[in-house]
């Protein structure tokens, strides 16, 4: 019962914050796109230029596969700081003192993340079933056929996704940034060696026997057809894409014995967090300690002969550079001296990288990711929102911190830009000089929207993945492979406008409640 009550209460919060309700939009809008029409003159999927027919086993088995790239970065940042915000609101304590023993709680948040995902990917297989309809290719419509690779492939990696949320947000040295760069490459190595060894039963996403199947079918109606050949990715094409009929995947017994070795993991990694975690005692000593040190220095204080405070002069007028400076300081306020130092080295590779390999070279911007996640969220990840509020001006902060996050983009960016308007490549200093310009926009905008920082890291990274990376078409912002300037350009001043107005609806929405609560503490018959 103490688990149910613990999952129903981590459900709740999660499904109402603006985090779950963007990736639920996300994943809609994917949904469309990821289901073109023959003419509409671009593939995600390529299978050596043809593809299935938009039926229920192809379009479920994609879900499947796609949930692995679209699912698996943004779900677990979404989801990876249950743990760490019971802790920010203080109420680790209450639990604390609660008969609720580790594993349950642990188990709870676990059971919890792994429904929240679940959902999204529900809501995601149903936008596909919506775009067979709309399609109309294949108008028959299988449930089973969409809820068996759901319930084959992708619930066993979900439950181990699920358990790693928890146990990087309790294990120590995972808990920061160096936590989101394993996940990352984890997720990496998995995906890579899933394509790489399809015959492996123990493969977590099963990304390479599903392309093996289908490039099976696909031979059987196009003998021409390269043994190895499906990708994800931006396909154009001008002719209308062949199609076949594809009937689903046949899952062997070795394989499905493996998906239970899996769900064993995901319980492994669980009772491993369990054990980890130290159920807020290290909160409580830290309490005790300052309680202690806060008591010896008021003894101290109280021997200290009393001295009269100086007056405090009130100004009306506001000085920008100082809001700048002090932006800056909260940005990079939490950093360690090896994260400057990363950022130093970043500073330097920008100078040094050839400009024929910034495919990888483009990497030096991942590393200020946990500075840009913080714009637009500081105010609640610091309770700070009402302090703010009365000082008046929040929208001078908010204009502070974008030009702080852009001059950090432009900072590591410089030795690129300056080389590339050396080499005479003006196109390619230019779409950097815009992309950079994006990555801080991008972040404040999300910030502002969501009010977390776990979602701009999600999106920024799955982005920068597919789109710097590997080369996805109109995904590359910084134009290392394809010149996207003028769309980022307009993106970067839709996504001001948008944050503005976000920052905007939030400041009076929260001038309101003030008003409303103040109203009510005043006695009958005063409120007019």
């Amino acid at each position: 019962m103490k688990i149910i009550l613990l999952i129903k209460s981590n459900l709740i919060k999660q499904t109402r914050s603006r985090s779950f309700l963007l990736i639920l939009l996300t994943s809609v809008f994917l949904g469309w796109l990821c289901v073109p029409a023959a003419t509409d003159g671009y593939e995600i999927f390529y299978l050596g230029g043809v593809r299935g027919i938009y039926n229920s086993a192809w379009l479920g088995t994609i879900a499947a596969l796609l949930s692995t790239i679209l699912l698996w970065l943004p779900g677990f940042y979404l989801l990876r700081n249950q743990v760490s915000e019971d802790k920010r609101l203080k109420i680790g304590q209450i639990l604390a003192a609660t008969p609720v023993t580790r594993l349950q709680y642990i188990a709870g948040k676990v059971l919890s993340n792994f429904i929240v995902l679940c959902l999204l990917e529900l809501l995601f297989l149903a936008s596909f079933l919506v775009m067979q309809i709309i399609r109309g290719e294949a108008l028959y419509i299988s449930l089973f056929d969409y809820l068996q690779p759901f319930l084959v492939v992708t619930v066993p990696y979900l439950l181990v996704l699920a358990a790693l949320t928890v146990l990087f947000d309790v294990f120590p040295g995972l808990m920061g940034a160096f936590g989101n760069v394993l996940i990352f490459i984890f997720w990496v190595t998995m995906t890579t060696l899933s394509v790489a060894m399809p015959e492996n039963p123990f493969d977590l996403f099963a990304i390479g026997k599903i392309l093996q199947a289908m490039t099976k079918g696909a031979r059987s109606a196009f003998p021409n057809i390269p043994a190895e050949s499906g990708s994800f990715g931006f396909y154009t094409h001008t002719d209308p894409t062949p199609t076949f009929e594809w009937d689903g995947v046949s899952w062997d017994s070795s394989f499905l014995l493996s998906r239970l070795v899996w769900i064993g993991v995901s319980v492994g990694i669980c009772v491993l967090a369990s054990l980890v975690f130290d159920r807020f005692r290290k909160e409580h000593s830290e309490k005790n300690q300052q309680t202690s040190d806060f008591k010896q220095v008021t003894s101290k204080r109280k021997t200290l002969s009393t001295k009269e405070l100086p007056t405090v002069s009130r100004r009306n007028t506001i000085s920008f550079a100082s809001i700048i400076k002090g932006e800056a300081r909260i940005l990079t306020g939490g950093l360690s001296k090896r994260r400057f130092l990363l950022l130093v080295a970043a500073l330097i590779l920008s100078w040094v990288t050839p400009l024929t390999q910034m495919r990888w070279g483009s990497c030096i911007l991942l590393i200020p990711i946990s500075v840009w996640s913080k714009e637009g969220c500081d105010k609640k990840q610091y309770f700070t929102k009402e302090l703010l509020a009365s000082c008046g001006y929040q929208s001078v902060k908010w204009w502070a911190s974008w030009l702080v996050g852009l001059f950090i983009a432009y900072a590591l960016s410089a030795g690129v830009i300056i080389r590339y308007l050396l080499a005479g490549e003006v196109s390619h200093a230019l779409a950097w000089l815009v992309g950079a310009a994006f990555i801080p926009t991008l972040a404040l905008a999300l910030g502002t929207l969501s009010e977390s920082s776990r979602f701009f890291e999600a999106v920024y990274i799955v982005w920068f993945y597919m789109g710097c990376i590997n080369n996805m078409g109109v995904l590359d912002f910084l134009g290392i492979a394809q010149n996207n300037t003028l769309i980022y350009f307009i993106a970067t001043v839709v996504l001001l406008v948008l944050g503005r107005c976000a920052a905007v609806w939030t400041e009076n929405a929260g001038e309101k409640r003030r008003i409303f609560i103040s109203a009510c503490d005043k006695k009958p018959g005063i409120v007019k």
